[in-house]
Formats: C-alpha cells, sequence, structure tokens
C-alpha cells in the first residue's frame, strides 16, 4: 500500500514534458532539415545518457573536464547542432519543424535558457555561436526564397 503512494508522489514531483510534433524519422525525404533534427537529438540523447549513467572514468565524472566519453559525446552533440544550423529547410514543413525544435527548452531544470538556439552560446565554441547568431537571418532568407518559389510556381 505504501509503494503505491511512493509511486504517486514520485509521478507527481516530475516536470511535465511538452509535446513536440516533431516527427521522429523524416516523413519527408527531401528535406534534409529531419535528418539534421534527427541527429542532433541521438546526439543530445548520448551526452543525456552519460550523465544519467553517473560513471567515473579514471576518478572524473561526467560533468567534470576531461572526461573523455562525455567530452566526445558532447563534441558529436556540437557537430550535430552545428550541421542543424547550417541546414536550411526546403519545405514548410520542415520549416515548422526545426523551427518548434529549436525553440523548446533543452530541459527544464535549466531555467536561464529558454530554448535550444541559447544553449548554443552556453557550449563556449566560438564557431557554434558565431553561426547560432546569424541563423535566424539564414532562416528568414530561405522562407522568403520559399515564397518566391511558390509564386513563380503559382504563376506559371
Amino acid at each position: 500500500m505504501k509503494q503505491a503512494k511512493t509511486k504517486t508522489k514520485t509521478k507527481a514531483k516530475r516536470q511535465p514534458q511538452r509535446q513536440t510534433n516533431v516527427p521522429a524519422k523524416a516523413p519527408v525525404p527531401d528535406d534534409p532539415v529531419f535528418a539534421a533534427i534527427e541527429a542532433h537529438r541521438t546526439a543530445k540523447a548520448s551526452v543525456d545518457a552519460i550523465y544519467k549513467e553517473g560513471k567515473a572514468w579514471k576518478g572524473l565524472k561526467p560533468y567534470q573536464m576531461g572526461h573523455p566519453p562525455m567530452a566526445d559525446a558532447k563534441g558529436r552533440e556540437i557537430a550535430t547542432m552545428m550541421a542543424l544550423l547550417n541546414t536550411m529547410p526546403r519545405t514548410w514543413r520542415g520549416l515548422a519543424c526545426v523551427l518548434e525544435y529549436l525553440g523548446r527548452q533543452p530541459d527544464p531544470r535549466w531555467d536561464d535558457f529558454p530554448d535550444m538556439l541559447s544553449i548554443a552560446h552556453r557550449y563556449g565554441n566560438a564557431d557554434l555561436a558565431a553561426v547560432s547568431v546569424g541563423y535566424i537571418a539564414r532562416l528568414a532568407a530561405a522562407v522568403f526564397g520559399m515564397i518566391a518559389s511558390k509564386a513563380e510556381n503559382h504563376d506559371s
């Protein structure tokens, strides 16, 4: 009887995760942004798994500098975020999904990071920070390109 109450209390303490409509697999093969989102999601999950596992490596915890498995995982996460920020959507669905993915809060424990794009500055990687700063402008250019393409196709 006590176990049932404990489980209920544990569930009540957890922060509810916001549901996202970003697809797990790329439904539109001609839009590379879906593969870029999935690659980053996978890399981020790898970092999260190492933190949760908490295994020390030669006395170093995952959150300490010099922990090679974490350094490798973070390197992959930075590389996939860089690839994502350099991939412009080619479809309206891709545009909506990348905006939703980058606009969500990465972790409810990090209330100082409102979205995925903001966290790019925390990594301390100058290249990633530079790419993230110009991302919105490049995304706007991609949207205008899609609008122009739609207008040209409509006029034909």
